[in-house]
């Protein structure tokens, strides 16, 4: 399982702080993206959210649906459960009511964009 400094010189913690920090500066545009998924190319909203993401959990594989939810998967890969899990439960009160972040889900292709 990788050590807390597993993606580079940051600690996940001070990474998921980055990610969450990344996710406020952009939850308006994310959230545009969200209530208007079929006015943009899938490729934009996934390369837009792995951006963000890659800062926490670099290549990142996730969806995405359209009631603000964001899966993140493991592959059954223990270390980026918890790790997922970690960021997950960080989420910033503000938006804990409105988006919902999973850390469990079975990959799919790299960003798999979902119309709900």
């Amino acid at each position: 399982m990788p050590g807390p400094e597993a993606n580079g010189s940051a600690c996940y913690r001070e990474r998921v702080a980055e990610f969450w920090e990344w996710f406020t500066r952009n939850e308006t545009r994310l959230s545009g993206y969200i209530s208007r998924l079929g006015d943009y190319e899938a490729e934009e909203v996934v390369s837009f959210l792995a951006n963000g993401l890659n800062r926490a959990i670099e290549g990142c594989l996730f969806e995405i649906g359209g009631n603000f939810e964001v899966s993140l998967a493991s592959d059954g890969d223990t270390a980026l459960i918890l790790l997922g899990d970690y960021l997950c439960r960080n989420i910033p009160g503000e938006y804990a009511e409105k988006w919902q972040f999973t850390p469990w889900k079975k990959a799919m292709p790299q960003g798999c964009l979902q119309y709900a």
